[in-house]
């Protein structure tokens, strides 16, 4: 089965205005899955150690 695209519509909704220089859609840039550069672990986000310990991973956020 294919997938179907999402339709976009064609107009912006009341009191949507473009930033100035605001960035193309790029779908090679902006889909791009990649090995993240680092993996912070959600203490080091400030999160309290006794707080993780009911969670199954303690990964919170990658960046590239």
């Amino acid at each position: 089965m294919i997938a179907k695209p999402i339709c976009f519509p064609r107009i912006s909704p009341p009191g949507y205005k473009y930033l100035q220089k605001e960035p193309t859609y790029d779908q090679e840039h902006h889909l791009a899955l990649e090995k993240p550069e680092k993996i912070y672990q959600l203490a080091e986000l400030g999160y309290h150690e006794t707080k993780l310990d009911n969670l199954c991973k303690k990964g919170g956020l990658t960046c590239q």
